[in-house]
């Protein structure tokens, strides 16, 4: 399947061979996602997190309620985006990198989220 530099949103349940097949590749070894948990979706494939905003509505509002990871290849979730900064700061925290998500509700929330789309 062919994505262009958003991403694409999920439908259907998809597996790693799945996201390692799509085309193009922006990265070797994994592929980054956004979760915009209000609406419980997940957009995979883009070259930088924030591209995913595009295929909402682009506004400010909707960027600050999206989280952003990159999912490895082997399975391996890292919570790392820029757009993780402001919920970091929304709940007064101070992790070692403000771009990683550590708050153990919001994890738990979003992998939920992830696992009803991927087949980790």
């Amino acid at each position: 399947m062919e994505i262009d530099i958003r991403g694409i949103l999920l439908t259907q349940k998809v597996n790693l061979q799945w996201l390692k097949d799509l085309s193009p590749q922006h990265f070797e070894d994994f592929i980054k996602f956004v979760i915009y948990p209000e609406q419980e979706n997940v957009f995979i494939g883009m070259q930088i997190h924030s591209h995913a905003n595009g295929l909402l509505d682009g506004k400010e509002s909707t960027r600050q309620k999206l989280y952003g990871g990159n999912l490895f290849y082997d399975g391996h979730v890292e919570w790392e985006s820029g757009l993780n900064v402001f919920h970091n700061e929304r709940l007064n925290l101070t992790p070692s990198n403000f771009r990683f998500i550590e708050d153990k509700e919001t994890l738990i929330c979003l992998n939920k989220i992830l696992n009803k789309w991927i087949d980790l």
